[in-house]
């Protein structure tokens, strides 16, 4: 058990610090919690690692709404990332309208430079599930 939980400080280490390049503070809303098992918490997004991997839990009025098991660290990482660019690149997108364009085509442009400003491979990952946009 104390392996896992030396796995999940690490890993919250590391999302804190790329957070941190996104201009995050520690105390961020964006972050999901992290727990030392498989108690997640009971609103929001919840990760913990045990002897299967990683997962990534959401969570919505005390029930699991999403749940992303993942064996590689790295695959967490673009889980995590994923959601936060998108909450950032929504609130760009907000201040920065353009009328007469889909709102989409600034918002997923936005995600991909976020995304590829932490990891060119989380922009490519990415950038296939919304080539219709941008």
């Amino acid at each position: 058990m104390k392996l896992y939980n030396e796995q999940s400080q690490d890993l919250k280490a590391k999302v804190y610090k790329i957070g941190s390049t996104l201009g995050l503070s520690d105390d961020s809303n964006l972050y999901p919690l992290f727990s030392n098992d498989k108690h997640v918490f009971s609103e929001g997004d919840s990760i913990y690692v045990d002897g299967n991997g990683y997962h990534f839990v959401e969570m919505e009025r005390g029930k699991i709404n999403k749940q992303i098991d993942c064996i590689k660290e790295e695959d967490i990482l673009f889980i995590v990332f994923s959601k936060i660019t998108f909450a950032l690149a929504s609130e760009f997108e907000l201040e920065h309208r353009r009328a007469n364009e889909d709102s989409r085509r600034q918002l997923f442009a936005k995600q991909l430079e976020l995304l590829e400003s932490i990891d060119y491979g989380f922009a490519k990952r990415r950038k296939k599930s919304c080539i219709l946009f941008i």
